[in-house]
């Protein structure tokens, strides 16, 4: 087995090239034909992958670029040059990587076991790896250009969502070039990997599905309770935001993050249960005591929904203060769980802000600073400030309809529940 140089033409060996860039092409026209998928096996990875050890770095780039000359209709000219420079760039660092970890470019039929392991796997899966981790920082980049999102969090997200599929790309794509070069099978090794592909496609739709489920469920409940009352419209979904806004600047992993936005989504929920015949405009000892009781009420009717189980403590002790004085339980300063603390703060300051008083969003901000210590936490505070300066957090106008006559996450209304209202 002798590595040989990658750059001339007879390791790039012209044939070779042609058709692996003939299956990328063919593979990103059915990545578009399954476009509408939230999640997919990617068979242009697969391809690129392979390509590595088959045609080098160089090689790999041009497997990568070209299939993305393939775009829908009307793509603008620079999202389509990004795309091929992203492909392209992420077969050449993977082809490089490759090289540097050891990896050969000739097999043939005598070669063993030791050496397709040492020489081919091992090193084309941490290329994978590599080139994994390059796809998430380019994107993490653009959506920290286009829309402000945090490197941090889109790069944690992004490549959490790709490991598994990475490292799967490499077994494939070893499988691929075992069969190409070794089995001297060519092309037709492709029809040999299409089952395991299928199969890892079957897995994650099936995952998607799970999770698309989950949505479904989150959005029925968000329903029922902006049915309730036409006042809450839209604001679940604005406290989500703020509260995305907060998590990304106090670094939360994904995993939180996710249980952070159903939380904000559900926090409400325990509102639509009993009904209330009407709303108070005044906090009379009956409308504290089903204010009070509501978290509790929202925990028992997600208390089998399995997938809610992070943030059912953050829906419980969303109304609990910083200096003790809230409910359902009185918690106070570290002891309130910290995505509780970040749903607080986001409610009050949609609260100010989209309102029956609703104020400019510096008046707010002055005030939810004011009450950093007392009602709310610091450090949250503080992240809300610095998601604000740093443009995470956009104003707009609230949707058309009634106000509520007494929104009971003002800050006001708080003050009012911790100074012993009868409940």
């Amino acid at each position: 087995m002798a590595a040989g140089t990658w750059w001339g033409p007879v390791r790039l060996h012209p044939p070779t090239l042609a058709l692996l860039i003939g299956l990328g092409l063919a593979a990103e026209l059915l990545r578009r034909v399954e476009s509408e998928r939230r999640t997919s096996v990617s068979f242009i990875s697969v391809i690129l992958t392979a390509a590595i050890p088959l045609v080098g770095p160089v090689g790999a780039a041009l497997v990568g670029a070209l299939p993305a000359l393939v775009q829908p209709r009307g793509t603008p000219a620079i999202a389509r040059a990004f795309n091929m420079a992203q492909t392209g760039l992420i077969g050449l660092a993977g082809g490089c990587v490759y090289l540097g970890a050891g990896g050969a470019m000739v097999f043939g039929a005598s070669s063993g076991v030791t050496d397709l392991l040492a020489g081919l796997l091992l090193p084309l899966l941490v290329a994978t790896l590599v080139m994994m981790l390059l796809n998430a920082a380019l994107i993490a980049g653009i959506l920290r250009l286009s829309g402000g999102t945090s490197l941090r969090f889109a790069f944690l997200h992004t490549s959490r969502d790709g490991l598994v599929l990475y490292l799967g790309y490499g077994l494939v794509g070893f499988l691929f070039v075992v069969l190409w070069q070794v089995e001297r099978l060519g092309p037709l090794s492709l029809l040999l990997v299409v089952a395991p592909l299928m199969l890892a496609q079957w897995s994650i739709s099936g995952l998607v599905e799970e999770r698309e489920t989950q949505l479904r469920t989150v959005r029925t409940l968000v329903a029922a309770v902006e049915t309730r009352g036409a006042q809450r419209r839209g604001q679940g979904e604005r406290v989500g935001e703020v509260c995305e806004a907060i998590g990304e600047q106090l670094g939360l992993t994904p995993r939180m993050s996710e249980a952070l936005q159903f939380a904000a989504a559900l926090h409400n929920v325990g509102l639509i249960a009993p009904p209330e015949r009407g709303e108070a405009r005044h906090l009379t000892p009956d409308r504290a005591r089903r204010i009070a009781e509501h978290p509790t009420r929202g925990v028992q009717m997600l208390q089998h929904i399995d997938f809610l189980e992070e943030s059912r403590s953050a829906i419980l002790h969303h109304h609990e203060r910083w200096d003790g004085d809230g409910y359902p339980q009185g918690l106070a300063a570290e002891r309130i769980p910290l995505l509780a603390r970040i749903v607080a703060v986001a409610d009050v300051y949609v609260a100010l802000t989209w309102g029956r008083d609703r104020m400019p969003p510096e008046q707010a901000l002055e005030i939810v600073d004011a009450r950093a210590g007392t009602h709310l936490d610091p450090r949250c505070v503080a992240a809300l400030r610095a998601a604000w300066d740093r443009g995470r957090i956009v104003d707009r106008p609230r949707p058309a309809g009634p106000d509520l006559p007494l929104d009971h996450d003002a800050p006001e209304v708080s003050d009012l529940m911790a100074s012993g209202v009868p409940r």
